[in-house]
């Protein structure tokens, strides 16, 4: 077990999430716990270290609306906006969503959905809308890596 505290960058001096999670989580959350959304000027919501879990009543949790213009342009990875009701066809959360072609499972099981917009089940994180990210709910990715090596000296 590790606690995500550990991992929060110390310099900011931030409020992080502390629970308790397995090592195999020990990358979630983890970039809710800087003030300023990378990338970006904009500033999250402080969230104190114990309001973090939803659970827990936080009536002055005013969290910032951010998502980058560049996932509102509708580039062919990106949803629309969902919370305006000019969408026709809502995204099905908790599921495989043929509709946009994308996989909404989480690997935490299932998450709650408010007011028709799926909350990160994790904890509060200071800011809502999608960011940087594409998709609402899980945006699941992967960062291939490819090396190469020679054992012969040039």
């Amino acid at each position: 077990m590790l606690h995500l505290s550990v991992l929060c960058p110390l310099s900011e001096k931030v409020f992080c999430i502390a629970k308790t999670v397995n090592v195999c989580l020990k990358n979630m959350h983890t970039k809710a716990c800087s003030l300023t959304y990378p990338g970006t000027d904009v500033k999250r919501f402080a969230v104190p270290l114990e309001l973090v879990d939803w659970k827990l009543a936080f009536p002055e949790y005013k969290p910032v609306d951010y998502t980058s213009e560049k996932v509102l342009s509708l580039p062919a990875w990106a949803d629309p906006e969902i919370r305006k009701g000019s969408v026709k066809v809502l995204p099905k959360f908790n599921a495989l969503d043929a509709a946009y072609n994308t996989d909404r499972t989480s690997l935490l099981g299932q998450y709650p959905v408010i007011q028709g917009v799926p909350r990160n089940p994790i904890g509060r994180t200071g800011m809502i809308g999608r960011g940087l990210l594409g998709r609402w709910g899980p945006n699941h990715a992967a960062d291939p890596v490819v090396t190469r090596y020679t054992l012969k000296q040039l």
